[in-house]
């Protein structure tokens, strides 16, 4: 049972904005891959609350979300350091939480 190897990171997040209605002037965040160019892995995307009960997407939230998307390759490497207590995992880990939280390499 062979596992599959997610793409390569580091991955970075680019933020734009849908210019499509209805959502127009609404926040989205392309996730890429540094080491493929051009590649979108994943989109977040801000929404407001179309139907009731649904709660908003805000901005903010949009970019925390991309954050910790971006982050995985990170937190996986730092995650396997960890395990293994070799090298600076300690280091490691800071990194990629300060990447989850506040979007920086």
């Amino acid at each position: 049972n062979e596992m599959n190897e997610h793409t390569p990171g580091p991955w970075r997040t680019t933020l734009t904005y849908d210019n499509l209605p209805p959502a127009s002037n609404r926040l989205v965040a392309l996730i890429t891959s540094e080491s493929v160019d051009s590649m979108c892995l994943a989109l977040v995307k801000q929404r407001g609350a179309p139907l009731a009960g649904d709660r908003e997407i805000t901005a903010a939230e949009t970019i925390a979300n991309a954050n910790l998307i971006a982050a995985a390759p990170d937190l996986l490497a730092a995650c396997k350091q960890a395990t293994l207590q070799k090298g600076d995992w300690v280091a490691a880990l800071e990194a990629a939480i300060a990447k989850t939280e506040e979007g920086r390499a």
